[in-house]
């Protein structure tokens, strides 16, 4: 019974490691990790994830110099977007290529009106428009020729679409699909107040190093009035700047869409993904949670403190006490004189 049971208990974890390694190679995680995504598993160089960075180590005086450093983060909503699209159309004459773009452009700029997109938020920016050539071969007897002749014309435009709110742009990248115009360029954020978000991130770097201040001086490190040197530093990060490079679990295939049933395996597909400025790396966040890309500002003040030595107490001099004897002799007449000493 003993051999009988071993073998079957064998049996059971041979089978519980080929469904573990199954399920590993559909890519389904059930570890603490997986709460962090797979961007951790993700071979791509362009992200290193330093979590040791997180924690800020101690400024401590060098010699008689106190560093104190206090940095800040504000994260702030777009007030309005622009988005820039790309297309280029062919044609066999001049007229012909202007007047197939123009139809596309117009078609997308009514169904953009329709998604709430306002006339004068509607650009459209010409770029180019030049002959296209071809190669003619001319066979001659002994030899081949290869001559340049013109095909038709190239034109070139972009065009610019301002919105308001974030999920217009979907609307838009349908509108855009939909007359074949699929380039998005690039996505710009604008923020109108800036001054007064830049302020408020002074306003709470300047109370927070007050407390640092006095927590110097509870300690007994003298802060107030020694000698000091300020420098701060301000920068605004856009969206654009912080998206990385991803490659995705997840491999779509159009031979599936077609139903074929020959399914070659499809390669990794590569994509981007928003990587925000990490909230650790800063002593105050304004705005802390957010949904999806934003504007991040952030600030950064830096003191410099001499501390004052105090001169050490010189030694109390020694005052030395010394005692002169004097001696007497009395005449036989009864005189007390003094006698002399060498």
């Amino acid at each position: 019974m003993s051999a009988v049971y071993r073998l079957k208990n064998y049996t059971m974890n041979l089978r519980y490691l080929f469904l573990t390694l199954f399920i590993s190679s559909l890519g389904i995680e059930f570890s603490n990790a997986q709460v962090a995504g797979n961007v951790l598993h993700n071979p791509t160089d362009r992200i290193k994830f330093q979590m040791d960075e997180a924690i800020k180590k101690a400024n401590y005086p060098t010699g008689n110099q106190l560093l104190i450093d206090v940095s800040g983060m504000y994260n702030v909503e777009a007030d309005s977007y622009l988005s820039i699209f790309h297309l280029t159309q062919v044609g066999g004459s001049a007229k012909e290529a202007d007047s197939l773009i123009n139809k596309r452009i117009n078609a997308f700029r009514k169904e953009a009106l329709a998604a709430g997109v306002k006339e004068g938020d509607f650009l459209t920016d010409i770029l180019s428009m030049v002959p296209v050539y071809e190669l003619e071969i001319t066979k001659k007897l002994f030899s081949k020729h290869y001559n340049e002749i013109p095909a038709g014309f190239e034109i070139q435009k972009n065009i610019h679409v301002r919105y308001y709110k974030a999920e217009a742009l979907d609307k838009i990248i349908t509108a855009a699909a939909f007359q074949e115009i699929y380039d998005l360029v690039k996505v710009e954020y604008f923020v109108n107040s800036v001054d007064r978000i830049y302020d408020e991130l002074r306003r709470q770097a300047d109370e927070l190093l007050q407390k640092r201040i006095k927590e110097y001086d509870s300690i007994g490190i003298a802060v107030k009035g020694s000698w000091k040197l300020v420098s701060d530093l301000q920068k605004a990060h856009y969206p654009i700047q912080r998206y990385n490079s991803y490659t995705s679990a997840s491999r779509p295939s159009m031979q599936a869409v077609r139903k074929k049933e020959m399914l070659l395996p499809e390669s990794p597909k590569q994509t981007l993904f928003y990587n925000m400025l990490s909230p650790a790396d800063f002593d105050y966040v304004i705005e802390p949670s957010i949904v999806g890309p934003v504007v991040q500002y952030t600030y950064n003040l830096q003191l410099m403190i001499t501390l004052e030595r105090k001169p050490e107490k010189e030694p109390e001099p020694q005052v030395k006490t010394e005692i002169k004897n004097k001696y007497y002799f009395i005449t036989t007449d009864g005189q007390v004189k003094e006698l002399p000493t060498n």
